[in-house]
């Protein structure tokens, strides 16, 4: 009698190979039903966008109000993100012939999470959001009274929260149409970038509604054209 002793025929070799394979994918199988979701968002209303008083920090008297814009940048899946940072990496001007041309004097720079004022985020857990400050409207008045010289005149200021505020001035922008390129990215999932308008009008209110109605606009667009 002979015997067939080819191993591929023997079924506990099969399971073997079958938990040998499982114990070295077992991580790359994981991330593939556990991985975070990245969803980035904004609407011009609470609580993405809204109306705050200025006080004085040393009277606690109020000054002005003025208007926070924030990205909702949340985790749809089911895994943390970990260490996620925004930045603004591009920032583009409509001119009078229409054509949005960028302006080469702006610094790509993070942008601030709100409350936690820092640049990285540890971490932002499943069916959570995290709102990060794109930026703020304020009066011109309000803006030289914080020693910010403003490059044309004008009677409000959208004031991007970056993390650092460079001696160009390239965080005030004055009243104009803009498209403005923002990148998300985290140790754990794919950088996303979008493109947002943004139009400013020259105009103020301390009427939350009508500001946020009449004054200001923040809507994504898919490119530059």
């Amino acid at each position: 009698m002979v015997y067939d002793m080819s191993w591929y025929k023997n079924p506990q070799w099969w399971a073997i190979i079958a938990l040998g394979a499982v114990a070295i994918f077992q991580n790359w199988i994981r991330s593939l039903i556990w991985k975070p979701k990245l969803k980035i968002s904004i609407e011009l209303e609470s609580p993405d966008s809204h109306r705050i008083p200025l006080i004085d920090p040393k009277t606690h008297a109020f000054i002005s109000y003025s208007y926070y814009f924030r990205f909702r940048i949340e985790n749809k899946g089911n895994r943390s993100m970990k260490n996620t940072e925004v930045m603004i990496t591009d920032l583009y001007r409509k001119n009078p012939k229409g054509e949005y041309e960028e302006v080469k004097s702006f610094l790509p720079l993070n942008l601030e999470w709100s409350y936690f004022h820092s640049v990285n985020m540890s971490k932002v857990q499943p069916k959570v959001y995290k709102h990060c400050d794109f930026g703020h409207i304020i009066t011109a008045e309000i803006a030289k009274e914080q020693h910010y010289d403003l490059p044309e005149a004008c009677q409000v200021v959208f004031h991007l929260d970056t993390a650092i505020k460079p001696t160009t001035g390239t965080f005030l922008l004055v009243p104009a149409d803009y498209r403005v390129r923002i990148v998300v990215a985290a140790d754990n999932v794919k950088a996303k970038a979008k493109i947002y308008n943004l139009v400013v009008k020259d105009e103020w209110t301390d009427d939350e509604e009508e500001m946020l109605r009449e004054n200001v606009s923040i809507t994504e667009v898919k490119s530059l054209n």
